[in-house]
């Protein structure tokens, strides 16, 4: 419980490492006397990092071994990072940290993928001189994406993929919003990877968060020519969000899309039509069935609406 005098012998510990990879007493002192000779401004990481740890002795919580922050210790010194720049006014504009210190976008796997890489580390030199059993580790994982992180690793090293497969998985499970929490990530790493869009807008449609699916549908259009479904998609969100004008809006961007398959179109249409009554426009909805009807005599929901409309 002599966290004072252990983080003395931590210190020492590291002041007497044979290969330096951490910065020394003598180093970080260099640096702080520096920083005041030129005015500079500096980050007190090796404060930031006790005063962040309960015993004040950073460890576990923060670190994934004898060198490299975990997530957790990274984002603290983004947000340390963030705030010098903030202070010393180095941005044009000014940028708050997230006050949650779990990082963002960083999902089961990317955990467990760190904790294999970790425990490889921590297996070898200058820990260890045998080979790495990966028989002696142990996951709180569930299996699923311990199989998925060791395909990752060890076979086809595709990050997105491997985001992409437990995704795919989760929606066969029926588990949208953990298949949301994938898709997100990927997107987030690979703005242009438009498969990724439309499988989290129909896993959100599922679960009915559709603020997902607007911001989905919004952050897509600028990566794709293929926009219509998009358009519609981002229309039923509104529509169930109750902004009405806005659903309007982009059912009729979606009308115009070229791509659409016949049965898209035909859907398309008649959800127009049904916003329009909504909005009290029957006039126009009833221009819109009767071309609808012309263009697809056979869809008998059209049929029977324009008919009761008349009527």
């Amino acid at each position: 419980g002599d966290t004072a005098t252990a983080f003395i012998s931590l210190s020492r510990a590291r002041n007497a490492d044979e290969v330096p990879f951490r910065a020394n007493t003598n180093m970080n002192e260099i640096l702080h006397k520096k920083a005041l000779q030129f005015k500079l401004p500096i980050v007190d990481m090796e404060q930031a990092f006790r005063a962040a740890s309960p015993s004040g002795l950073p460890g576990n919580d923060l670190f994934c071994d004898h060198l490299h922050p975990n997530p957790i210790g990274y984002h603290l010194m983004a947000s340390h990072f963030l705030n010098a720049m903030n202070e010393a006014e180095l941005l044009s504009t000014t940028s708050k940290s997230p006050s949650n210190m779990m990082p963002l976008y960083v999902t089961a796997l990317d955990w467990e993928i760190g904790s294999l890489r970790i425990f490889k580390l921590l297996n070898r030199w200058p820990f260890s001189n045998h080979n790495v059993d990966y028989s002696e580790y142990a996951s709180p994982q569930d299996s699923i994406v311990v199989e998925i992180a060791k395909n990752y690793l060890f076979d086809h090293a595709i990050w997105s993929k491997a985001h992409g497969d437990l995704g795919d998985h989760y929606v066969k499970v029926e588990d949208f919003g953990k298949a949301c929490e994938e898709y997100i990530a990927i997107i987030e790493m690979y703005p242009e990877y438009i498969e990724a869009y439309a499988k989290l807008v129909n896993c959100a449609m599922k679960i009915q968060q559709w603020d997902i699916v607007q911001l989905a549908c919004l952050k897509a259009l600028p990566h794709t020519d293929v926009k219509g479904m998009f358009y519609f998609n981002l229309a039923l969100s509104y529509r169930a969000t109750g902004e009405l004008k806005q659903a309007i809006t982009y059912t009729q961007k979606a009308i115009e899309a070229p791509e659409l398959t016949r049965t898209q179109s035909t859907n398309i249409y008649y959800s127009y039509a049904l916003l329009l009554l909504e909005a009290k426009k029957n006039m126009d909805a009833i221009i819109v069935l009767e071309a609808l009807v012309e263009a697809v005599p056979d869809f008998t929901l059209a049929q029977q609406l324009l008919q009761k409309l008349k009527g």
